[in-house]
């Protein structure tokens, strides 16, 4: 488990392992009365396979999801992490980029010709696929024995398919967690 991912290994590839992963994802929305006319965005699904592969330098991962909870496209992933240590606290600096499909952006962002008419915002079907560069930073520092804190902000700067939407009035995206973590030795 890693943050937001879990992972199964199954074969050993390169330096590290292919593995069916899962992802929580935050990324659904109630419309409330901050988009009257806008139906609810559920939060995707995300099931699929990656890799961790670890090196001397740092590690890297690849990862390919599908939405499962319908046919809402696919998000896949390349991130490059490094790890330093400053005494009791190891830092991990990540830098990657991740694509959307059509479809998945489609479900969060778009808006069909009802959701126009109820709501008075323009129509709206992006032009195609998503490309949003991802820079982060986790910290983790221990507790007592195997347990630790990881604290981890991540910035995503999102291109036209998602800020050119009726429903976005951003050009960046931030999120932190916070996870109690035990470490099995």
């Amino acid at each position: 488990m890693r943050v937001d991912t879990v992972g199964y290994k199954t074969l050993k590839i390169g330096y590290g392992h292919l593995e069916f992963v899962g992802r929580l994802s935050f990324e659904g929305f109630k419309a409330n009365d901050d988009l009257p006319g806008i139906q609810d965005r559920e939060s995707p699904i995300l099931l699929g396979l990656g890799s961790f592969q670890k090196f001397d330098w740092g590690g890297v991962f690849v990862n390919a999801f599908v939405n499962a909870s319908a046919n809402h496209g696919y998000l896949a992933e390349a991130i490059y992490a490094g790890k330093f240590n400053t005494g009791p606290i190891t830092f991990y600096p990540t830098a990657g980029v991740e694509y959307r499909s059509g479809k998945y952006v489609s479900h969060l962002y778009g808006v069909n010709a009802t959701e126009a008419l109820t709501s008075g915002r323009p129509a709206y079907t992006p032009d195609g696929f998503s490309l949003i560069p991802v820079l982060g930073l986790a910290a983790e520092f221990p507790i007592s024995g195997n347990w630790g804190m990881n604290l981890q902000l991540r910035q995503r700067w999102l291109d036209g398919a998602i800020k050119n939407s009726p429903l976005v009035d951003k050009s960046t995206q931030t999120t932190g967690y916070a996870a109690l973590v035990y470490r099995f030795k």
